[in-house]
C-alpha cells in the first residue's frame, strides 16, 4: 500500500488505524503478566470456544464441584479475549442489522461485556463474585440455548417409498 493511499485510510479511519492494524480495536489486557491464551480465530461465530481443563461440568454455587480443593485452580470456561470478541461482534453493524431484522430489535451486548469483566476480575484479584456471576452467565446461556425446541421433527427411518422415481414428468 502506498503512502498516499495509508494517509487515506488513517484518515478514513482515524486513530484506530494508527492504534491497531486494520482498524482493529484491540482489547484491553486484563493482566499485563498473562500470556495471550487461546485463540478464537479458527472457529465460526456460533460454535463455543473449547473449554479450559476438559468439559468437566459446572455445579454448585461455585461452579467447580467438590473436586475443586483450591480455589486458584479454577479458570474460566472461556479466555477472557473470547468475551471481549463476542461483545465486539455484537456490537458490530453487520450483527446490529442482522439482529434487528431478526428480531425488530438493537441487541443487547451488555452481559458480553459484564463477562468480559468479571473475567479481568478473576484473572487479576480472584474474586469469588466475579468467579459465581461468570460461572452463573455461562449456566443461563447454555439453558437458553436448550430451551428451544427444533422446528423440524427428525425421521427414525427413511420414507417407504423412497427409492421410487419422483412423478416430476406426469401431468397432474
Amino acid at each position: 500500500m502506498g503512502t498516499r493511499s495509508r494517509r487515506a485510510a488513517t484518515r478514513r479511519l482515524g486513530p484506530l488505524a494508527r492504534s491497531a492494524p486494520f482498524g482493529r480495536l484491540l482489547p484491553p489486557r486484563c493482566d499485563a503478566a498473562r500470556p495471550r491464551s487461546g485463540s478464537v480465530e479458527g472457529r465460526g461465530r456460533g460454535e463455543a470456544p473449547p473449554l479450559r481443563g476438559g468439559s468437566r461440568p459446572m455445579t454448585g454455587a461455585g461452579g467447580g464441584g467438590a473436586s475443586m480443593a483450591a480455589e486458584g485452580s479454577w479458570r474460566p470456561p472461556r479466555a477472557c479475549e473470547a468475551y471481549w470478541d463476542e461483545w465486539k461482534h455484537c456490537k458490530s453493524i453487520l450483527n446490529l442489522f442482522h439482529h434487528y431484522y431478526t428480531y425488530g430489535e438493537a441487541p443487547s451486548c451488555a452481559q458480553w461485556k459484564r463477562d468480559y469483566k468479571n473475567c479481568c476480575e478473576w484473572e487479576k484479584r480472584k474474586s469469588v463474585a466475579a468467579k459465581e456471576a461468570l460461572c452463573k452467565s455461562e449456566r443461563d446461556r447454555v439453558a437458553e440455548k436448550e430451551k428451544h425446541t427444533p422446528v423440524w421433527t427428525l425421521r427414525k427411518s427413511p420414507p417407504v417409498d423412497w427409492y421410487l422415481p419422483l412423478d416430476e414428468d406426469k401431468p397432474k
